[in-house]
């Protein structure tokens, strides 16, 4: 029986980046940030390599040099990179203003330079800067430059031929996103859907979200909810949230943030300045622009889910004024502390009785 729409969605969510086959050259993303339209121009399929699939096994030669405090998604890649799983990719580009992908990024070189690592996909940092002043747009436009030219070695053709195409493709696949987000699906299926096209092509993703919508069957009526926190790929999370209500809006990185955060256009300096001046990124400059952009698109929840992982470094500090600046409009913020790496069935039930309590649904 052939594969249905949904059952594709599910296996390259449940894949990642392993198991993305190709037939274009393969690029790996590590943290949001670089338009994936730019890669997609040049010829090649961008794809997530922050997230690890299901079973990831420790490398011996690795192990040693990951430190207790390191952030899980660079740990996680770093083993990954040592068994080989990005062997096959033309490149690797990590986002600076990610800190598990900065992370990531400097382990991979220092590993390599010291020779616990072979040589294997080069590696790039992308390293763009969010506001909106001229020298700063300078900048980004010379990083863009330096990324054609990273994309010109590595996969044989840069990104300028072909990237009005490849906006018109992404803007297609922005459309299906939205639209899977006014669908009124199980957030858990939502989750799964969108993020599916980090390993997929925009044309694919657009498409099989287009037939698997029609399909599917919208949640039950419930207390709005919103959810912020670190990043996390963890379904659970969502199938939890799905019993109490229905998750409006979800603002963690791998939430309704992407891929919208790479919109723009018509052109390449449209591009450039519509992804640094999202307010919805932690590193918006000036101070405050983020907070405020988070209170605003969750000020008519009514309940706000927070959480952070061990290693955050941007969103904690925003957290308790995030919280006052919620609490002044009537909306209360159950803040569940550290996120585990895979929450257990304790964990969850802990954190769903607190948030029904705070949303007033009974168990």
């Amino acid at each position: 029986m052939p594969e249905s729409a949904a059952e594709r969605l599910e296996r390259a969510f449940a894949a990642k980046a392993e198991g993305a086959v190709m037939d274009a050259p393969r690029i790996g993303i590590f943290g949001d940030g670089l338009p994936d339209a730019l890669v997609t121009a040049a010829g090649a399929v961008p794809l997530d390599i922050k997230a690890s699939p299901d079973g990831v096994r420790p490398d011996p030669r690795v192990a040693p040099f990951v430190e207790p405090f390191m952030d899980r998604f660079a740990a996680g890649f770093l083993h990954r990179l040592a068994a080989g799983a990005f062997d096959g990719f033309a490149g690797l580009v990590f986002a600076r203003d990610d800190t598990a992908g900065l992370t990531a990024y400097q382990y991979a070189l220092e590993l390599r330079r010291i020779g616990i690592l072979p040589d294997g996909p080069p590696l790039h940092l992308w390293n763009l800067l969010h506001t909106d002043s001229a020298p700063v747009h300078r900048f980004n436009m010379s990083e863009a430059a330096r990324l054609d030219a990273f994309l010109s070695d590595t996969t044989g053709h840069g990104f300028r031929e072909g990237l009005e195409h490849a906006l018109e493709v992404e803007s297609r696949r922005l459309d299906a996103v939205e639209r899977l987000a006014l669908a009124g699906l199980p957030a858990r299926t939502e989750f799964t859907w969108r993020n599916a096209g980090r390993w997929l092509g925009p044309e694919d993703h657009a498409g099989l979200i287009a037939d698997a919508i029609g399909a599917a069957t919208a949640s039950s009526p419930g207390p709005v909810i919103g959810l912020i926190g670190s990043a996390s790929i963890d379904p659970a999370l969502y199938d939890m949230l799905d019993r109490i209500g229905r998750l409006s809006v979800d603002l963690q990185p791998y939430g309704h943030v992407w891929p919208a955060a790479h919109a723009g256009g018509p052109d390449l300096d449209g591009l450039i300045r519509a992804v640094a001046t999202n307010p919805l990124h932690p590193r918006a400059a000036p101070a405050g622009c983020y907070r405020a952009a988070l209170t605003e698109r969750l000020a008519n929840c009514d309940v706000v889910v927070a959480y952070c992982a061990p290693h955050e470094e941007t969103l904690g500090w925003d957290l308790p004024s995030l919280s006052a600046a919620l609490a002044a409009k009537g909306v209360p913020v159950v803040d569940l502390g550290f996120l585990p790496a895979n929450p257990h069935d304790d964990w969850l039930a802990a954190a769903e009785a607190r948030i029904r309590a705070a949303a007033r649904v009974p168990a």
